[in-house]
């Protein structure tokens, strides 16, 4: 699983975040954690779609590990 967050961790966003993927890796589940330091939520999404922004990247590599 792969799961983009915006903006610093702090807080309980940082508990909420962290304690899911604590919970993934407890069920044997494989987690990559990016976050992205310089967007908002709403921010994200447009560039996931542009190859140059650097969230795009690992999106990339982990959708080609779902196709068979």
């Amino acid at each position: 699983m792969l799961i983009v967050c915006s903006g610093g961790l702090t807080g309980f966003r940082e508990a909420d975040v962290l304690g899911f993927v604590n919970l993934l890796l407890e069920a044997d589940v494989e987690v990559t954690l990016h976050v992205a330091d310089d967007k908002s939520h709403l921010a994200i999404l447009p560039g996931l779609l542009e190859l140059d922004d650097e969230r795009a990247v690992p999106i990339a590599g982990f959708l080609t590990t779902c196709l068979p």
